[in-house]
């Protein structure tokens, strides 16, 4: 079967936007410091042009106001990294015995995967673990393909449409973990791209239709057990993933933000002494790029845990609306 390069379930259709190679660079897979880069120099182009446009600044007073509105803005970056730090140690902050009940849960949850995937000893990161369930979803797909031609006509036509349909999708999220240096996050992203709720409704009216030989119906069983494991596990992931984001974040702001109050307060003051001309734009020019950067910051992490957050908000056998609906 031929591996395609992006999803083609339902939920696939509605990402095919996300996927492209420059907007799924810029919203999930690029380095949030590079994105962040990136949109600062988008809006400093334009600020310049603006500049440009609207020639020297001549009147002292307007830009006054301005730098002073962006400093009490970053200083308000304080209250965020607060807020944030705050969400975070509200998760971490439990006491033993809710600690040993969350390791107890984490365990049974990976001893109930190795029950169903046949695998004893299962990986500990992330993309090795998905690609045990993956390859093992794939793998009890065939076996029940194999005993197609127990079915009549009518039957075997939906077995083998449910069977093409589920093989075809986890084969375009297993491709990705070929890749022995592949990044955790990076098999959360592929795995978010997955969405197998009208597969599980199919398997549901075909095991209560009860003309169903035995052995289809327990690989039918097993195979719906494989595909709520995919979705828990993207979705326990995820949560590991938003916990280890939000700490960056807080630590990212802190750092930008404090070096660009420190050059707004500068400028501030350079430019209350300096005389018309090209220094005064100049110092326009740099107060902007001070002022914008903890945004664009801000916007580079919060987009790609939006995203995130919205492709993982389903649970099946629910399927959500596509992004754009």
């Amino acid at each position: 079967m031929s591996r395609s390069a992006e999803p083609t379930t339902r939920r696939g259709e509605g990402l095919r936007w996300y996927v492209g190679a420059i907007p799924r660079w810029f919203l999930l897979d690029g380095n949030r410091r590079v994105v962040a880069g990136v949109i600062l120099l988008a809006a400093t182009v334009v600020f310049g042009l603006c500049l440009e446009v609207l020639g020297p600044v001549s009147v002292s007073q307007p830009a006054f106001y301005a730098l002073s509105g962006l400093i009490a803005g970053n200083l308000a970056l304080i209250s965020i990294v607060i807020a944030i730090d705050q969400l975070v140690l509200s998760r971490e902050l439990v006491t033993p015995g809710e600690r040993l009940e969350t390791i107890e849960e984490v365990s049974a949850f990976r001893d109930r995967v190795a029950e169903t995937t046949g695998d004893d000893v299962l990986p500990i990161t992330a993309p090795k673990f998905l690609d045990v369930v993956l390859t093992s979803t794939i793998e009890e797909a065939r076996r029940i393909d194999t005993d197609g031609d127990r079915l009549d006509e009518s039957e075997r036509r939906r077995v083998e449409d449910l069977v093409d349909a589920i093989i075809e999708s986890v084969e375009t999220v297993d491709t990705l973990f070929e890749d022995e240096d592949v990044r955790p996050f990076t098999a959360l992203v592929r795995a978010l791209h997955v969405d197998y709720g009208k597969q599980l409704q199919t398997i549901g009216r075909l095991r209560t239709s009860g003309s169903l030989p035995a052995s289809i119906d327990h690989r039918l069983s097993v195979l719906h057990d494989h595909l709520v494991l995919i979705d828990v596990s993207r979705q326990y992931f995820r949560t590991l993933y938003i916990q280890r984001e939000l700490p960056r974040i807080s630590r990212s702001l802190l750092y930008v933000g404090g070096l660009a109050e420190v050059a707004l307060v500068g400028v501030l003051f350079a430019f209350m002494s300096a005389p018309s001309g090209t220094r005064v734009l100049v110092l326009v020019l740099v107060a902007g790029v001070a002022g914008f950067a903890p945004l664009a910051v801000l916007v580079s992490y919060v987009v790609r845990i939006s995203i995130v957050a919205e492709l993982t908000a389903t649970v099946i056998p629910f399927v959500g609306p596509a992004p754009r609906e």
